[in-house]
């Protein structure tokens, strides 16, 4: 399993580099480790759902853990408690 950390702020810019970063990861199971997200934004919300749903329909796994509560209040906000 792949282990990669995810930014401490996760917006426009962080999440465009996410998506390259986790590309070539694709088809081998996935850990994201949240823990360092300190700010969320609506683009890095939403590379993260689309990446768990490619994984999902590959058959691999992708975990994210490690949520602060304040990004997890965020992602709740946002309807994307499936991240959680």
């Amino acid at each position: 399993m792949t282990a990669l950390i995810l930014p401490v702020i996760l917006d426009r810019k962080a999440a465009t580099a996410l998506a390259a970063q986790l590309l070539p990861h694709r088809g081998t199971a996935l850990q994201l480790d949240a823990q360092p997200v300190q700010r969320i934004g609506g683009l890095g919300v939403e590379v993260l759902l689309v990446a768990r749903k490619q994984w999902e329909s590959d058959g691999v796994p992708f975990t994210i853990s490690g949520w602060t509560l304040d990004a997890a209040a965020t992602l709740q906000v946002m309807g994307a408690e499936v991240l959680q």
